[in-house]
């Protein structure tokens, strides 16, 4: 299959790479999405369309397999990107052992 750039993906690429987050570009890989991004302990497949393009019928039917592991976010705009770009830096920094050790009852923490 024949993959191809969305007129945005390289301006959205740009915008959240200045904001930290690493992006992988899977575009030509042909059956999976466009982009993964990357920042802290956080990753999340991200798909790239324009106006009000659906995801291809393959890319549904993975989403559909792949909810129970995480999410995948579909971004339409540089706006959109970086409020997701954003979110992603700060909910990164929420989430750390010892914190969240402080607050696992002791009995969890032995059995992982």
């Amino acid at each position: 299959m024949k993959s191809k750039k969305d007129t945005i993906h390289d301006d959205i690429v740009l915008a959240v790479r200045q904001l930290g987050v690493s992006v992988f570009e899977t575009h030509r890989l042909g059956r999976f999405y466009d982009t993964v991004w990357g920042i802290g302990w956080m990753t999340l497949i991200v798909e790239i369309k324009t106006g009000k393009a659906k995801l291809r019928d393959t890319q549904a039917e993975d989403a559909g397999r792949w909810f129970h592991h995480g999410k995948i976010a579909v971004v339409r705009s540089v706006d959109q990107a970086i409020a997701l770009a954003c979110w992603m830096k700060e909910m990164s920094s929420v989430i750390h052992m010892d914190a969240w050790s402080k607050r696992c009852p002791a009995e969890i923490l032995k059995a992982a």
